[in-house]
């Protein structure tokens, strides 16, 4: 049970009414007998359905100061693998999680579990977190593919040795477990750092498709000279209720400047993406208070469908004459309407989807002729859009394969969805997915697995299955009526006794 660890931390009597609360966007406005009820920040974030884990971790849970949360082992989570220390040189103490990994050296995949609180038909934010550190001591970076489900989410790879790359999706389960899998493609053995899963409001964030993968967020306010965000210098907040790292604005923009609020600013939580208050009380401006805000990006790597999304917030309290408008304007793609933001108040503008093929991704945020101060912008997320087209298995054959999971010794392989992906589990084959028809599990080989008691009648409940062979095991009494039938009328292979 993946859900154990949560009750460690003497929250359970206040899930129900905190998620309530948190659901509302007000997870930093309790009231104060709310308040007093939960111990820390991390008690909050238990409470609120956060999954924080530290792969490869050995004990008890940890806390991260820098994040507020608890990360807890895997334990419970995935039942393959090995827990490896990444190399003494590549340590840190400043993030544990990145001091030790779990292996996959078997498997052509491995797959972790995970049972949020909210269950299925919610928005979700997973991250997947690695440090390769050369922890098997080949000094050779691997590459490996991560997958959400039975779809390719995104291939892992590395620039250096101690490179920390995070891969992030947001992702709207259509059921109540979500598999997030790693695949060996050949170029190096998979292992990974960290996973972690954050509960979103539903009302944001929206896939026109099937998820999001992030590609760049970034606090546009804060200008530093030595970060680059395609490096992942990301850092966490703690003010965050989503728990999103955010990278600082660089002078990849030389054009922009800063504004910043000393005043102690109570944002009301008005637009539901609830960005950090450290973040909105920043802006970046025109440099010279110029009527212009210029982004351009000029990466090869942007290919695909995106969508931007910009947040802002007015943290100056303007003179009675003084007034702030504008519009974006994006690579002739996308044109807004008239912006004002209210102080205090922050509002978030997303550009419809939009395609790109290794050209610049650029917008231009422009004062109107009615402003008397220059455009702003406190925040930038920039998302690529994700088609999710392989279909899991039939939920029925999941259903009835995770029986005979539950009640015999079975292969440790026999984790995720059963047909997908890459290659089905040991013992079984499945019909292939076509015209999004859901793929179905048509044998299943249980031979020589010292199964014992009777046959189950679940079995039965797989209607695709073509072969069955339980040889070589110590199964006893009669083969239930409903596959004896199959077998009389030849719908049905089914192999049993001692061979």
């Amino acid at each position: 049970m993946p859900w154990v660890w949560v009750m460690a931390f003497n929250t359970i009597n206040i899930l129900i009414p905190y998620l309530l609360i948190y659901n509302h966007g007000l997870i930093f406005s309790l009231a104060a007998d709310d308040a007093a009820n939960l111990t820390s920040l991390a008690d909050k974030r238990v409470a609120a359905g956060f999954i924080s884990i530290d792969c490869g971790m050995v004990g008890d849970p940890q806390y991260s100061k820098d994040n507020g949360v608890y990360y807890t082992s895997d334990i419970g989570f995935i039942n393959t693998g090995t827990n490896m220390d990444v190399q003494v040189d590549y340590q840190s103490s400043h993030w544990p999680m990145y001091n030790t990994v779990r292996s996959f050296p078997d498997g052509s995949r491995n797959c972790y579990t995970l049972k949020p609180l909210q269950g299925k038909n919610t928005h979700y934010l997973i991250r997947a977190r690695f440090h390769y550190g050369n922890y098997d001591g080949l000094n050779r970076k691997p590459r490996f593919d991560l997958y959400i489900g039975v779809n390719y989410w995104a291939t892992v790879k590395f620039i250096s040795v101690e490179n920390k790359p995070f891969y992030e999706i947001i992702y709207t389960s259509p059921v109540d477990l979500i598999y997030v899998c790693l695949v060996n493609t050949g170029s190096g053995t998979p292992f990974i750092s960290g996973l972690e899963l954050r509960p979103l409001n539903n009302s944001i964030y929206k896939s026109p498709k099937g998820a999001l993968a992030f590609y760049l967020r970034l606090d546009a306010g804060i200008s530093v000279t030595d970060t680059d965000p395609l490096k992942g210098h990301y850092s966490s907040i703690k003010d965050d209720p989503y728990d999103r790292p955010w990278a600082l604005a660089n002078k990849l923009w030389a054009s922009w400047d800063s504004l910043s609020s000393n005043a102690s600013m109570n944002f009301s939580f008005t637009d539901a993406y609830e960005l950090p208050p450290s973040v909105l009380k920043t802006a970046a401006i025109p440099e010279h208070g110029g009527d212009s805000l210029m982004f351009d990006w000029n990466y090869s790597s942007i290919t695909g469908s995106y969508q931007v999304y910009w947040h802002f917030a007015e943290i100056l309290k303007l003179g009675i004459n003084d007034s702030r408008e504008f519009s974006i304007s994006m690579s002739g793609n996308f044109e807004s309407g008239k912006i004002s933001p209210e102080y205090g108040r922050p509002i978030t503008v997303v550009s419809p989807v939009t395609q790109f093929d290794e050209s610049q991704l650029k917008f231009n945020i422009m004062k109107t002729s009615n402003s008397t101060l220059p455009p702003i912008l406190n925040a930038l997320e920039i998302y690529k859009v994700l088609d999710l087209p392989a279909s899991a298995t039939y939920q029925k054959d999941v259903d009835a394969i995770l029986n005979v999971k539950m009640n015999y010794t079975v292969p440790k392989d026999w984790q995720g969805d059963p047909c997908l992906p890459h290659a089905p589990w040991d013992g079984l084959n499945c019909s292939n997915s076509v015209d999004n028809h859901p793929p179905r599990i048509i044998s299943l080989n249980l031979s020589h697995n010292s199964l014992t008691g009777v046959i189950p009648d679940f079995l039965a409940e797989l209607p695709s299955l073509r072969t069955i062979d339980l040889t070589s095991n110590n199964l006893v009494g009669r083969v239930p009526i409903a596959l004896s039938k199959k077998k009389e009328d030849g719908s049905l292979n089914l192999r049993f006794g001692h061979h």
